[in-house]
């Protein structure tokens, strides 16, 4: 399945889940709040904040961003891997050019694709839900859901970005995708469960050492979480984690051969 094909099915995904009561679907929450906007961390879908309807709305559109971590970690090692497969890294080494120079220059365009796909299918489905929700989406509302969704389209990019830079590191595309998904289940079970305790204890939320993932900033930003502190921070990370693994990734290529 594509990344064109995963897009489409995950937006209509989002359009039909049913705008009820009781909410849903949610996925990784913590928090005591989720009724408001900032009140909860995870995925959250079709929790309306009467204060903050659009918000709502473009909470629900990232709702399935928890399915795009897996399918950017995957992709990221596919991608990588695929040069390397086919003979691509050989002919660039062949023709004089630095095996670290062209195999990032082949990861950032790869992940081009990843990044406009997710945020086409994002606003499609917040377009969606907020005509459903009866809001007035307006250009204050679009600059902020925009801002958010690019963020994460970065975020997931840092995921692909770490998986072929794993891949360039132990040289198996097994081993690296289950490596990267290891670690984002980490995350993924493991900061709402210490997000949870803390809220029950009033105690400062627990951010070290999950912030040093992008699943750690991917469940802030979904669920507007960020609010509080700004999507600047979250988005300054995602570029240097990017830069980071680029940085790995060359660094293999450059001592071991293909």
């Amino acid at each position: 399945m594509t990344v064109a094909s995963i897009a489409v099915a995950l937006a209509a995904l989002t359009m039909t889940s049913p705008a009820d009561a009781n909410g849903g679907p949610m996925f990784m929450m913590a928090g005591g709040a989720p009724e408001v906007i900032g009140g909860a961390i995870g995925f959250i879908g079709n929790v309306i904040d009467g204060d903050a309807v659009a918000a709502s709305a473009a909470r629900t559109a990232f709702v399935y961003t928890v399915l795009w971590i897996p399918v950017a970690a995957v992709y990221g090692v596919a991608a990588f891997s695929l040069d390397f497969g086919c003979g691509a890294a050989r002919v660039s080494k062949a023709r004089g050019a630095s095996l670290g120079a062209s195999g990032c220059a082949r990861m950032l365009a790869s992940f081009v694709p990843l990044a406009l796909f997710y945020v086409a299918a994002c606003s499609a489905s917040f377009a969606f839900k907020a005509a459903q929700y009866g809001a007035a989406a307006g250009l204050s509302d679009w600059t902020g859901f925009l801002f958010a969704a690019c963020t994460n389209a970065l975020l997931l990019c840092s995921v692909a970005a770490w998986s072929a830079a794993i891949y360039a590191v132990v040289r198996g595309t097994f081993g690296a995708a289950i490596i990267q998904l290891g670690l984002a289940v980490i995350v993924l079970l493991g900061y709402p469960s210490a997000y949870g305790s803390a809220v029950a204890a009033s105690s400062a939320d627990p951010i070290f050492p999950w912030c040093l993932s992008p699943v750690f900033h991917l469940m802030n930003v979904s669920s507007l979480c960020a609010q509080g502190t700004g999507l600047l921070a979250p988005a300054v990370y995602s570029v240097a984690s990017c830069a980071l693994a680029f940085a790995v990734a060359g660094v293999a290529l450059r001592i071991r051969e293909v």
